[in-house]
């Protein structure tokens, strides 16, 4: 094995960091794309946790700084000009930021980060999230390569919250299987964005609508899903991070339900027809959730009995499987609860 600062990868040195240039051999087999906007108090333990990697194989870390007013980007400058043969930094402007929805999101600054990435592999990677295990790329690299049919890697997480102990509340549903598929992925963000590795053919050519939505990890697993099956791996490797200052968590319920809506009405574009029941019945899963947390029980449960009804179209006719469908939608809100993606 060997540590990440040995490697010969593109880098970006001196005063030029986000040039982008200075490809040196050998190709990387895996870019760590991190994200980063105002994470001063947390950039460093993320780009420490990546650097501590231990691989079979050369890797490089492209870092997109979307201009923070922190003291982000200089902690970036800093880690780029101690790790030039590893880090390739890319700056930003504040002016090129996508607005959704009359809010700024990093759509531009993941798109063109994500296309400075040289890896057959694709590791994410926010900010404010870090990796706790050195031998995460390398797992989930072995995995990948031993199946061929898997489009993304993930796995399990801690939640803890911005001093890095654990999160009072977050209570995050890992998948219940091993490997997803599209239909699964329509219903839930499987995959913390800091547990993903992806084949990078399986999101090379992002469609325009990715531009159009407010988050972007779970557009991107959908989108890897038409390309392979999503695998989960049970094995805690990072650290996902839930403070005020984060982009999820920082909005209303409100906000969040349409960000999620407007994303099912968008992948729709991409998934095509054969999807509309599961994205119907996504949609009414989260408009059952969101009734549920304002006190509408029976709207939640007419949104919970169509939800459970969209893929079954069958039981519909008869008055005893619509009551028992009704009943299971019930029952099934406190588990829609939990499952409620960063809130």
């Amino acid at each position: 094995m060997t540590r990440s600062g040995t490697h010969a990868v593109s880098g970006t040195a001196g005063r030029t960091p986000n040039d982008g240039r200075a490809a040196i051999s050998p190709k990387p087999k895996v870019s760590v794309c991190v994200m980063t906007y105002n994470h001063a108090p947390f950039i460093r333990q993320a780009l420490n946790g990546v650097l501590i990697q231990e691989t079979g194989f050369p890797f490089e870390v492209c870092i997109g700084e979307d201009e923070s007013s922190d003291g982000t980007r200089e902690i970036c400058l800093t880690y780029a000009e101690r790790h030039p043969d590893t880090i390739r930094l890319f700056l930003r402007n504040r002016v090129d930021v996508i607005y959704v929805d009359g809010k700024p999101t990093g759509r531009f600054n993941i798109v063109e980060t994500l296309k400075a990435c040289r890896g057959t592999y694709i590791a994410l990677l926010d900010g404010d999230d870090y990796w706790t295990s050195p031998h995460k790329l390398q797992r989930q690299v072995e995995f990948l390569d031993q199946n061929p049919q898997v489009a993304v890697c993930g796995h399990n997480i801690r939640a803890v919250d911005e001093t890095g102990a654990d999160h009072p509340e977050y209570q995050w549903s890992k998948p219940e299987k091993t490997f997803s598929t599209t239909s699964d992925v329509l219903q839930f963000d499987l995959l913390p964005a800091c547990s993903c590795v992806f084949r990078a053919s399986s999101i090379a050519n992002l469609p325009s609508w990715f531009l159009e939505v407010r988050m972007a990890d779970w557009p991107l697993q959908i989108l890897a899903s038409l390309h392979g099956e999503i695998a989960f791996l049970d094995e805690v490797m990072a650290s996902y991070r839930i403070h005020p200052g984060g982009v999820w968590s920082s909005i209303s319920a409100e906000e969040r339900l349409n960000a999620e809506l407007n994303c099912l009405s968008r992948a729709l574009q991409s998934v095509g027809p054969r999807y509309s029941a599961d994205v119907l019945r996504a949609t009414r899963r989260r408009l059952a959730h969101h009734a549920f947390t304002e006190g509408r029980v029976w709207a939640a449960r007419w949104h919970g009995f169509v939800a459970n009804t969209a893929l079954e179209p069958s039981r519909w006719p008869t008055v005893r499987g619509t009551i028992r469908v009704l009943r299971e939608g019930s029952r099934s809100l406190k588990r829609l609860f939990q499952r409620h993606r960063r809130t």
